[in-house]
């Protein structure tokens, strides 16, 4: 399980494409807390044959999408509480609820992102829950815990 990022100190992690809740232990988040987010240069993921930065690209059946306000293969995250994250890893794909006031995109960069849930964040690529099979690759990600 990953620790808690202190303020002004920053973790780089890496997300895979193929998984869910991205394949990296998640970060522990507390309400009120903010951060920043920041893909590192020249990182690419698939989607089946499309390869793509994170801020994804446009394709017709965003109904499906995790993050239906994003494009596929957005680079998105989301605050689970431990019981939703533990039912989350456990659960086939298809079970995993995300919870829409605590799930958001974040392309190739965020910034100030204000916590209003504490729990644990997982970054991840936007796409079809039922579809991550054939996702290929994997992006940087900084993450830096600020004053505001």
């Amino acid at each position: 399980m990953q620790t808690p990022i202190h303020i002004q100190s920053e973790e780089i992690i890496s997300v895979a494409a193929k998984h869910v809740l991205g394949g990296h232990a998640p970060i522990i988040v507390a309400t009120n807390e903010y951060y920043n987010f920041e893909v590192l240069p020249d990182q690419y993921w698939t989607d089946f044959f499309k390869k793509t930065t994170a801020n994804g690209f446009n394709y017709f059946l965003k109904k499906y999408l995790r993050v239906k306000s994003a494009k596929y293969f957005t680079l998105c995250a989301t605050i689970n509480t431990p019981t939703e994250y533990k039912k989350a890893i456990t659960k086939k794909r298809r079970k995993i609820v995300d919870d829409p006031h605590h799930t958001f995109s974040i392309g190739q960069s965020k910034t100030n992102y204000h916590v209003t849930k504490p729990g644990y964040l997982s970054l991840f690529a936007n796409d079809n829950r039922w579809f991550y099979w054939n996702n290929k690759g994997s992006i940087q990600v900084k993450i830096t815990r600020s004053h505001s």
